[in-house]
């Protein structure tokens, strides 16, 4: 599963965001200074040593151009498509059949773990830190947050109106409110039963709750996701 994970951050990951336009490794195939002064900001994380990443300096740079041969922006063109795809099945291909089933698990090969964690590197430089991304996430965070204490406090005062009905069942199994609720902690039970009911929302789910328990927007009556 782990490693699913590490082919799917690199290659397809790696692939959307060059198609939104959020990735471009120009710089890095064209400008030999700016290719090394990533290599050292890689090298100062302590994911490989300095030498086993200059060791692989010569093959990820030909790999940019693998993964990037045209210096022209992603259009979405037949073409376009074709050429991603062509890229990410190849990528794919290669990274399944490199590796090995051994008996505590799978056996991948340096020169693989590196191409991936290089690919996943220009991503987390050029994506997931950048300022837009950030202020984006610190929002979902607010509503992840500010949803599960709202959830949270109507399940303790087993507030029906405000528990979705998908969830009375287990609302109902958690049994009476006690006394003192505001003062008590509330139980494992009660704080699963918030979390279960957040995660089950889809984003625009979550945004729209989020919405109308701040007042930002009524919403209707008849939404069935509020139900």
């Amino acid at each position: 599963m782990d490693y699913a994970d590490d082919v799917a951050y690199s290659v397809h990951d790696f692939d959307d965001f060059t198609r939104a336009g959020l990735v471009s490794v120009d710089l890095l195939k064209f400008d030999a200074g700016s290719f090394q002064r990533f290599l050292t900001r890689w090298e100062a994380t302590g994911e490989f040593s300095r030498r086993t990443v200059r060791k692989y300096a010569d093959r990820l740079q030909q790999l940019l151009w693998l993964i990037m041969p045209s210096g022209e922006r992603y259009r979405g063109t037949f073409s376009d498509r074709a050429v991603r795809r062509t890229i990410a099945s190849f990528l794919i291909s290669k990274y399944i059949h490199g590796v090995k089933l051994v008996r505590d698990g799978l056996d991948v090969s340096e020169d693989i773990k590196v191409e991936q964690a290089f690919l996943q590197r220009i991503v987390w430089e050029q994506v997931i830190t950048s300022p837009s991304l950030g202020t984006q996430q610190v929002g979902q965070k607010n509503i992840i947050t500010n949803l599960f204490r709202t959830y949270l406090t109507a399940i303790r005062e087993r507030n029906r109106e405000i528990v979705p009905a998908a969830y009375e069942e287990e609302l109902h199994l958690l049994g009476r409110a006690r006394r003192g609720t505001k003062r008590r902690r509330p139980s494992r039970a009660e704080i699963r039963l918030a979390a279960d009911i957040v995660a089950g929302l889809t984003d625009h789910q979550a945004s729209l709750m989020h919405a109308r328990f701040s007042g930002m927007n009524a919403g209707s009556v008849a939404d069935l996701y509020a139900r």
